[in-house]
């Protein structure tokens, strides 16, 4: 089973190629503009790379969001346009939910994915992983920075956790390390279109659309991004 996953929600832009449990390929960015000038040339190469043809993939896998609303537009409108022309279906894979899952390794260990929504505030959602599989605690939500540092050591202490680990772009007001809280390394912070993927996967059977039904969580209504 060929799968191209992709995302660019955020301040990153990746796209991946995976097959029958293995990434083949894997483009990566992480730059806060130029969206749509990258993703599609992104794309392009990864399928040069390993010669396969568009219309050969059994699914297209893309985030939902929440992000930036233009950044999503563009991850939308490209999912959509690659899925009408070939007529493959689109696996919807939350963004948080692929964040997170940079760092489903960690047990006993809150894993809070936060994407800074501006004017004080994050998207964010708080999991607890088993070693490979994420369980979701909260619904995706845009809140307030000291909103979401009150939650996550609540959730701590419910659980009985030992640790609480950030990831993603949380801005500098959120203060995590002030908290006592961790802050996942560079490599595990910011998205991976191979998380996308392995979480594609999972999701298939519940989370498959075409382009006329895919769309996206905003959370928030369009600000300046």
């Amino acid at each position: 089973m060929d799968i191209l996953a992709f995302d660019c929600a955020a301040n990153t832009v990746s796209a991946a190629f995976w097959r029958d449990g293995e990434i083949l390929d894997e483009q990566y960015l992480n730059l806060p503009y130029g969206h749509s000038e990258t993703l599609m040339p992104m794309i392009a190469r990864i399928l040069s790379n390993l010669e396969i043809k568009l219309c050969a993939l059994d699914y297209i896998a893309a985030t939902t969001g929440p992000g930036s609303y233009t950044s999503m537009r563009v991850g939308a409108s490209t999912a959509k346009s690659l899925s009408h022309a070939t007529g493959i279906p689109i696996i919807k894979v939350p963004t948080l939910d692929a964040l997170a899952y940079n760092m489903c390794m960690m047990k006993d260990t809150l894993i809070v994915p936060v994407i800074d929504a501006r004017r004080d505030c994050v998207y964010t959602c708080f999991y607890l992983s088993d070693g490979e599989v994420l369980r979701k605690l909260t619904d995706c939500a845009a809140m307030p920075n000291s909103c979401a540092t009150d939650t996550a050591n609540r959730l701590r202490e419910e659980h009985r956790l030992s640790d609480v680990v950030f990831l993603g772009n949380p801005p500098k007001t959120l203060q995590v390390k002030e908290h006592g809280f961790l802050l996942a390394p560079p490599n595990n912070s910011f998205l991976r279109a191979s998380s996308v993927a392995h979480l594609a996967r999972l999701y298939m059977k519940e989370n498959l659309a075409d382009y006329e039904n895919f769309e996206v969580m905003y959370l928030r209504r369009e600000d300046s991004r």
